[in-house]
Parts: C-alpha cells; structure tokens; sequence
C-alpha cells in the first residue's frame, strides 16, 4: 500500500497553525492520496485503509506532527567511494523519523526493521556529516489497527556502525561479490522472479 500522507499532514499543519492534527491527517489523505493503476472500489478500499492508518497515528501522535520541523528532507553523502542519497520522511526536533505502512508486530526483529533502523542510522549519518546535530531517530509505523513509534539509537557507535555496513555493501558491489541471504523475506522480494538464489 502506498504511504499514506503524514508527511503532507506535517505540511499542512506548518502552514495553517490553527488546523488540528486529525483534520490534517484526513485532508492529506483526501487530497494527497494517489494510486495510478487503481480505480473505482479497488482505489476507495486502499484509501479508506489509508485514511484509517493516518488518523490512528494522529490521534496517537499527533503533537509529533505539529513538531515536525521539516518533510522529506533530501540528504546526500559519501561513503567509499559511493554517495548515499535519500529522503529523510521527517526531521523533528534534533530527530530523524522514517514512516513505515507496516504493522509493527509483522515487522519486530524481521529483516525489515534491520533495514530501517540502518536507514534511520545512515541519516543521522548523513546530517552529522554536514554539521547538523541529531540526538534520536526513530520509526513510526503505520497500520489501519495501530500506530506505534519506536526509537532508533543514533549514538556514536551504532552510527559508526551503520557506516561500515554500508561501506561493506559498498564494497561488495564493487567487486561483483553477492552473497545470498536467503529466508522469510524472500517470498516479498520484487526481485523474487529472477534471482538465482531463490528457494
């Protein structure tokens, strides 16, 4: 399912103060919603379940988004010989919050959340680079049944890290060396068709 629009709840709440979290939350998703290869009740299914995921993060969460101080913050940096360009979902007071339309318990201790806390972590990276302070991260996931925000630790040596994992897939790619790690999150993978590794 695609994100639903927190991020432009965050904007709309940035330019008009007096607008509520929750009505922010429900305009983003009327307004903002977007599937191209969807329509009729396929299209107003997916949108409803946005729109329920949006407002349980609001009601929850909401003073979060009116502290958010900017969205989709693009940050780009070096790391051997590569450069790591992204889009930071939120930057808060000193923070770094990615969104993710996943339910949390799907996602605790699974391949994907290594990978976003890595990604949470590449950010910090990425903002110390430039001279910007981060003092937390963290991830806000996003369901039609519940919302929950969990931190990421961006200390020192959890950034450092996340840095020489990056440089290390860095470095495998540059030397054509692909080890394969296969498990649950191959049957997800939209590489699944070709791979020769595949179970």
């Amino acid at each position: 399912m695609p994100l639903p629009r927190a991020r432009a709840a965050v904007e709309l709440l940035k330019r008009n103060e007096e607008l509520g979290p929750i009505t922010a939350a429900v305009q983003a998703v009327d307004t903002e919603f977007f599937m191209p290869f969807a329509g009729g009740d396929v299209f107003e299914n997916y949108k409803k379940g946005a729109r329920r995921s949006v407002l349980n993060y609001a009601k929850s969460f909401g003073g979060d988004l009116r502290q958010s101080s900017e969205v989709e913050y693009r940050i780009e940096f070096p790391i051997h010989n590569a450069t790591v360009t992204g889009r930071i979902d939120v930057l808060g007071d000193r923070e770094v919050r990615d969104y993710k339309t996943l339910d949390y318990r799907e996602a605790e201790g699974s391949v994907s959340m290594q990978e976003a806390e890595l990604q949470v972590r590449l950010y910090a990276a990425g903002l110390k680079s430039v001279g910007r302070k981060v003092n937390g991260g963290s991830i806000a996931f996003l369901s039609s049944e519940t919302s929950k925000v969990v931190p990421v630790d961006v200390g020192v040596s959890h950034v450092e890290k996340a840095v020489k994992s990056a440089e290390s897939v860095v470095a495998s790619i540059r030397n054509r060396r692909f080890k394969p790690k296969r498990g649950e999150h191959c049957g997800d993978c939209d590489m699944r068709d070709i791979c020769r590794w595949r179970k």
